[in-house]
């Protein structure tokens, strides 16, 4: 797999920013060519909000989650490639509006993020499973109709969530 000059030839466990970077890059790097860096990112619909409008805190909220050998103009020496995992938490009566869908988008394609990976919905223990995928299923819709206004090259990844039983993901696959 290449992406943006990093080239991946050997899958190996994805690093984050859990493990110290001097492991990173003096111990694990020297094993392995190149891997994934994961920049997960977990939130709510309320977060999510107050983030987007202020700039401040939007910058903080993505920033943070990078380490300092990650910039915006590329990764350690071409041998980490990022890959934003978001895990939005949904809780009982929450609505995305478009412009939690275009931030979203904003996040996702951040320079910083290689892959476009669809978020990672974590519904509140009361939304019932019918619910889940009725949210589910409009919130990708939408999501990916966001994202079409976006320019071209941006690449893409797929996220099937658990709540689907395993017998039903080539129906979920077709859509």
């Amino acid at each position: 797999m290449q992406v943006e000059g990093s080239r991946i030839t050997n899958l190996s466990r994805a690093v984050s920013k859990k493990l110290p970077n001097s492991f990173i890059t003096n111990i694990y790097l020297r094993d392995v060519p190149s891997t994934f860096y994961e920049v997960f990112m977990r939130t709510d619909i309320k977060n999510l909000r107050s983030i987007d409008s202020d700039s401040n805190k939007r910058q903080a909220f993505i920033d943070s989650r990078f380490p300092p050998n990650i910039t915006a103009d590329g990764t350690y020496r071409n041998r980490l490639i990022p890959i934003i995992i978001l895990v939005l938490d949904i809780n009982v009566g929450d609505h995305l509006e478009d412009s939690d869908l275009d931030y979203i988008n904003d996040i996702l394609t951040w320079i910083s993020n290689k892959i476009y990976i669809t978020p990672i919905l974590r519904f509140a223990d009361e939304i019932i499973r019918e619910d889940r995928l009725k949210f589910y299923n409009d919130f990708i819709k939408r999501l990916l109709m966001s994202k079409k206004s976006l320019p071209s090259n941006i690449r893409a990844g797929a996220s099937v969530p658990t709540l689907y039983l395993p017998s039903k993901i080539p129906e979920v696959l077709k859509a």
